[in-house]
């Protein structure tokens, strides 16, 4: 028992010389605290700033480089059921065993502008043009893609 009671004197002892040590060290040079906060302060400001901006150049450099898609495909349950031109004007109703979407082709652009899904995230993903983005309706087992049209010529990256 007086083992247990030592070592939770000596643990004690410890916290507070540590926290006796910080009040020491506030109290006695509150200049050289504050003058330290302002550098990590100042640290902290660069390091954000420096993460935004690799984030926005990033993202302006996928959105610069990215090509814009000439067809959709739609694919229900991993099967093809679908496939518009994105320059073609198309309002189009996908039903699956689980409900149905309404897809829309527009200027280019298509989104899903109305669905019987709980969570409607399909709808809040909003338009896709550009190769590679797509609309997913996990509830309907629902994908829609946006393809660009690869040329006749054009090796894959297997042939390669």
């Amino acid at each position: 028992m007086s083992e247990i009671s030592t070592v939770l004197q000596l643990t004690c002892s410890i916290k507070l010389f540590y926290h006796n040590t910080d009040l020491w060290y506030n109290i006695k040079r509150p200049e050289m605290q504050d003058e330290m906060n302002m550098k990590k302060q100042k640290k902290d400001w660069i390091l954000i700033g420096g993460l935004l901006a690799i984030a926005l150049l990033t993202a302006i450099g996928f959105w610069l480089f990215s090509d814009r898609g000439t067809q959709v495909t739609v694919y229900v349950d991993g099967e093809e059921v679908g496939r518009w031109s994105l320059e073609a004007s198309v309002d189009e109703v996908i039903q699956t065993e689980a409900g149905s979407n309404r897809l829309v082709i527009k200027d280019g652009k298509a989104a899903i502008t109305e669905a019987d899904c709980p969570d409607e995230i399909c709808i809040k993903q909003g338009q896709i043009s550009r190769t590679g983005q797509t609309i997913v309706c996990l509830p309907h087992k629902l994908v829609i893609e946006v393809e660009g049209k690869a040329e006749e010529n054009e090796l894959d990256a297997i042939a390669k």
